[in-house]
């Protein structure tokens, strides 16, 4: 482990004031991982993208640690460059590929389906609608940039977004609304709300399930640090990747500001609901077992735990992987950034941003975050990225 990976990890643990960490994935627990991205829980299993570097693009690997037995394992290899991953109908895992422009399915044996689920344009995020999978088209490339869609009965339709690069159309239907560049996706099942993370629109924006009308939750586009607490109405976020839904909580990846938001009771309360800082880490992707949230830090190759609050968490094991078909990769430290990123207002142009192009050597991750914040500011820089 170099010198600045530890530097990183040491000022990770003390960045942590409210909720105790503990690594469940990375070197300290002898299960390696490259570039962790989205997560998933499904029965009992977490799920993890390993998304390597840019040189092993098309070798991109889904990892699984039993949280009760402690067996950490590659399930399957081979994808180009994954992003997200989500549990769907009977424990069906579908995948994002990326650069691959495809949404994947892993079968129950870890093998993947010879033939895409459906073509994509750049997907990120992935979710749930009930049993309908949505994700979202990322680029600004391809036949639907800048939109989300639905695999209803086999057959993808747009769900949000017109394919525009404009983060507009509050009050109107999700299909003729604009979406500038979204990622993660969350579904509130209590509230029936489809929530879609705009990256490069700063914001999170709200479908109604029902009558497909969309707004905006929190975030007014610019990229800053926000209030620290207070109504989400008021709310900024930075470059905000993933999301999940836990109850009736909504967690943001504020990817930017190094933290991970809280807003409480967004079911119940919606623009009302209190936002707040969970966690300061640099975290993707985001997932949760009920008791506790799990959130990949690919700048430290880990994956940490910690309690929700209010909830006594189940002890998650941390005992060394048992015999199996475990990881075969050697894990390549990179040295990181540790300084505080300085959050700046960003400008209001209209344009559509170019497809970005990973930097060989480079975390992919890294690559596309900043070429894509280069696009409205290029004095952005995310944390944990060289």
């Amino acid at each position: 482990m170099t010198t600045a990976r530890v530097l990183a990890l040491v000022a990770s643990l003390f960045a942590i004031t409210a909720h105790a960490q503990t690594e469940i994935i990375g070197e300290g627990v002898d299960r390696p991982i490259t570039n962790p991205a989205g997560l998933t829980v499904c029965n009992g299993t977490l799920y993890a993208v390993d998304a390597l570097g840019a040189s092993q693009i098309t070798s991109g690997k889904i990892r699984s640690l039993n949280l009760v037995t402690g067996l950490y394992r590659t399930v399957t290899s081979g994808l180009n460059l994954p992003t997200d991953i989500a549990c769907g109908p009977a424990g069906v895992l579908y995948v994002s590929e990326t650069s691959g422009n495809k949404i994947r399915k892993v079968n129950a044996d870890g093998t993947l389906d010879s033939s895409p689920v459906a073509l994509a344009t750049a997907p990120r995020g992935l979710a749930m609608f009930g049993t309908t999978l949505l994700w979202a088209n990322w680029d600004s490339n391809g036949t639907m940039p800048n939109s989300v869609f639905a695999l209803a009965n086999g057959t993808p339709e747009r769900f949000a977004g017109t394919g525009a690069w404009s983060s507009a159309g509050d009050g109107g239907l999700a299909v003729d609304a604009g979406l500038r560049n979204p990622w993660g996706l969350a579904y509130d099942a209590a509230g029936g709300n489809v929530y879609i993370i705009e990256m490069n629109g700063n914001k999170v924006r709200r479908v109604n399930g029902t009558t497909r009308i969309i707004s905006t939750l929190g975030g007014n586009g610019y990229a800053g640090p926000g209030i620290p607490t207070g109504p989400v109405s008021g709310a900024q976020f930075y470059a905000p990747t993933f999301a999940e839904m836990v109850g009736k909580d909504l967690y943001v990846s504020d990817t930017q500001n190094a933290r991970v938001r809280r807003i409480a009771n967004v079911t119940d309360n919606g623009s009302n609901a209190i936002v707040s800082t969970f966690i300061s880490v640099a975290a993707t992707g985001i997932a949760s077992d009920a008791t506790s949230l799990f959130v990949s830090v690919p700048s430290l190759q880990r994956v940490f735990s910690y309690p929700l609050p209010g909830v006594t968490p189940q002890p998650t094991s941390t005992a060394m992987p048992l015999p199996s078909a475990t990881h075969t990769n050697t894990v390549q430290p990179t040295a990181t950034r540790t300084d505080t990123p300085q959050p700046q207002a960003t400008s209001t142009q209209t344009s559509a941003p170019a497809s970005p192009t990973p930097t060989s050597g480079a975390n992919p991750i890294c690559s596309e975050l900043s070429q894509a914040a280069a696009k409205i500011d290029n004095a952005m820089h995310f944390a944990g990225c060289p």
